[in-house]
């Protein structure tokens, strides 16, 4: 007895197959074969703008009044922080390594990983800059642990939300004019920030393991989404890299 289900038919009617199976007193080994049509998602493909949008959108960025969002957005873009991140930075967090220039130390985030990324000029003076505007602010109880933590984007005594960045990134979308392939204004998210940096590292030719060291991410499948974006160079060096490291398993031939 041979069995096609697809997603549709569900899990009770696999249960229902089975139980007629046994009850007509031929054991499980009635059912010979059971062939389930599964549909292959599509891969979710990283949101991002080309170079042109990239560079209009972070121009209006500048122009935002509210420093800590112009601040916090260029942080993004120039780090590839989420949000949670950037919202968690400490007043220790840039670290001046001499010749190897001025890194940013970023907090336990997403996956539970601290690491550490370098700092170009632009988004070092704009941080520098915040710092000597932000002035003395007192210690709050850090939401992870509850010990009381010298946050980097703090103004009267309060840490600012996620809202107040998107607000600030949609009024600066805004103000270029630009829109999408609809003709509708375009709209941008702040992960896409991360996004942009990402490829833009990538069609540069940034190796897989660079990549996940600066995004902090554990799977090099996770990074490889930005690679698919770029040249086909990163994707080699990666089935290079993957092709030395990946155990060679037998795969045991299926009976007929």
């Amino acid at each position: 007895m041979c069995l096609r289900l697809s997603p549709e038919d569900g899990v009770g009617v696999l249960v229902e197959v089975v139980k007629e199976v046994l009850n007509a007193g031929t054991g499980i080994e009635g059912l010979v074969a059971v062939e389930l049509e599964v549909p292959v998602a599509p891969v979710q493909r990283p949101q991002t703008g080309g170079l042109g949008v990239d560079r209009a959108v972070m121009a209006a960025v500048a122009e935002l009044s509210d420093p800590i969002v112009r601040v916090g957005l260029q942080v993004m873009r120039g780090t590839g922080l989420r949000v949670g991140e950037l919202l968690d930075l400490e007043l220790n967090c840039i670290l001046d390594y001499g010749t190897q220039g001025s890194w940013l130390r970023v907090p336990l985030g997403k996956l539970n990983t601290e690491r550490t990324v370098p700092l170009d000029e632009t988004t070092l003076a704009a941080l520098v800059g915040w710092l000597a505007e932000r002035g003395p602010q007192r210690a709050l109880p850090h939401p992870r642990h509850g010990r009381l933590t010298d946050f980097v984007f703090v103004r009267a005594g309060r840490r600012p939300g996620a809202r107040p960045l998107q607000t600030g990134l949609s009024q600066a979308v805004q103000a270029t004019g630009l829109r999408g392939p609809d003709r509708a204004p375009l709209h941008v998210v702040t992960h896409q920030l991360r996004h942009t940096y990402a490829t833009s590292l990538a069609n540069a030719g940034m190796s897989i393991q660079a990549l996940m060291a600066l995004l902090g991410h554990n799977s090099p499948a996770m990074t490889l989404r930005y690679a698919t974006l770029a040249s086909p160079t990163l994707r080699s060096a990666y089935d290079e890299a993957m092709g030395k490291i990946r155990p060679r398993l037998p795969i045991a031939a299926l009976r007929s």
